[in-house]
């Protein structure tokens, strides 16, 4: 499938369209159309190769919202037609000790979004499903994107403190 996306060529450079081949999906990997994609600092760190981790070009967008067009054949927590939401990261082991307890993130393997592939930034996105996620129908796609950065990052925060429902909190410096 030919994918259609805006790249970064060299660092701190504009975007510009940027043509790809993604394959069929396998085993638990899926294709997304891309329905909206929000735009983060880390976003733009990347891009600008800030963190010295860019493999140009770089397809950004890490804030991702889809519809699920093809799975492959182990995909069975997701289908075609679904909309889901694809956050920082792309893949994990899924079977070392961070990733049995949920902490996929601190995985020795784990794959980001953008710093190991193409990003949101185009009409269609080549993820594992295990790293998708279905967005409920009472949020809207416009909003969920920035939930599975920043708003992932202040719940994961809030879980970790053992912080419960009706308290009142203030959140400062979410993001990249």
């Amino acid at each position: 499938m030919k994918i259609q996306g805006l790249a970064a060529k060299t660092s701190g450079a504009e975007l510009e369209p940027y043509s790809y081949e993604a394959p069929s999906p396998q085993n638990f990997q899926c294709i997304i159309k891309v329905l909206s994609c929000g735009i983060c600092h880390s976003d733009l760190h990347m891009v600008d190769n800030d963190w010295e981790m860019t493999n140009y070009p770089i397809v950004p967008g890490h804030e991702v919202i889809g519809e699920v067009i093809e799975i492959g054949s182990q995909v069975n927590h997701i289908k075609v037609g679904d909309r889901v939401g694809i956050g920082w990261q792309r893949s994990s082991c899924l079977s070392c000790r961070d990733c049995l307890r949920g902490s996929e993130n601190l995985c020795d393997q784990m794959q980001a979004l953008i710093a190991t592939g193409p990003g949101g930034f185009a009409d269609y996105l080549e993820v594992d499903s295990r790293f998708a996620f279905a967005i409920p129908d009472g949020i809207k796609t416009n909003v969920a994107g920035p939930l599975l950065c920043g708003g992932i990052t202040v719940y994961s925060a809030l879980r970790y403190a053992g912080m419960g429902s009706g308290l009142e909190i203030g959140v400062i410096g979410v993001g990249g």
